[in-house]
């Protein structure tokens, strides 16, 4: 994002990298343990009578949730697998490893969005 001093500020950078990251995870998440992920769901949805646009926001939900709290291996997390790959690559700026390493153990929350103050912010 440029300002009016054509300046991008590195806190602009790191939130692009950030949300470059979460598309990066999701991708890993279903590509490395979609056999997982698509049994836990079908378990889940097992037995609902759902119409076709929930049964897809729902499956998104339930991989989110997957991928922050389903232990793979004891300890671990398909997040911290991710997060233990991005620290192996040594490819990130620290800032954005550190936000990075926040999300670790993020459960996941629903809000309902009152306000839409910018591209950044929003009130809930």
């Amino acid at each position: 994002m440029l300002f009016e001093n054509n300046v991008v500020t590195l806190e602009t950078i790191r939130d692009n990298e950030l949300n470059q990251l979460q598309f990066e995870l999701f991708a890993f998440a279903t590509s490395h343990f979609e056999f997982l992920l698509t049994e836990m769901m079908d378990d889940f949805l097992d037995g609902l009578d759902l119409l076709e646009v929930e049964e897809d926001l729902v499956s998104l939900y339930f991989t989110v949730w997957a991928i922050f709290s389903v232990q793979i291996e004891p300890e671990e997390t398909i997040f911290t697998q991710f997060l233990n790959q991005k620290k192996k690559n040594h490819t990130l700026r620290s800032s954005t490893l550190q936000q990075l390493e926040a999300w670790n153990h993020t459960v996941a929350s629903f809000s309902i969005v009152k306000k839409i103050i910018d591209d950044l912010h929003i009130e809930v």
